[in-house]
């Protein structure tokens, strides 16, 4: 593993021949993909899991790298894009890891579109706080 700092970068598929995929469980499908990251001139590996909650997400991740196929058994286009990858340090039987993600902010999808200012009175009404931003000294995620 690399000693990368925490954030984004810009990654592409080392080789679509090192794609593996297993199971880690029964009912956990998994992918393996190896990416090559330039700022860092190191390869490191992304996990996609395929259980029936997380299957939309891992295939939204796959889909940015450039993956054209209907089913997982064609890697067609995987590869063919490049991405940005999350780097995330976190706490692992009292140890810190590396992690590795394809970073993907979803799709805005939503069937109840509403405006700016009924927007601010819901997550008013659902916080109880009126003014969200900066009063709490709570960081935001991003």
């Amino acid at each position: 593993m690399t000693d990368a700092k925490a954030g984004l970068y810009e990654g592409c598929i080392a080789n679509p021949d090192t794609i593996q995929t297993g199971m880690k469980r029964e009912d956990m499908p998994e992918m393996l993909l190896q990416f090559h990251v330039p700022a860092l001139e190191v390869d490191v590996t992304v996990v996609l899991y395929f259980s029936e909650s997380a299957a939309p997400y891992s295939t939204e991740r796959l889909r940015a790298t450039g993956w054209e196929g209907k089913s997982l058994d064609d890697f067609t286009g995987i590869g063919r894009k490049p991405v940005t990858l999350l780097c995330k340090q976190e706490p692992y039987e009292g140890k810190i890891t590396t992690k590795w993600e394809i970073f993907s902010g979803g799709t805005f999808n939503t069937q109840n579109p509403i405006d700016k200012k009924s927007f601010a009175a819901r997550v008013a009404a659902i916080t109880g706080n009126a003014a969200v931003a900066g009063k709490s000294g709570v960081k935001p995620p991003f």
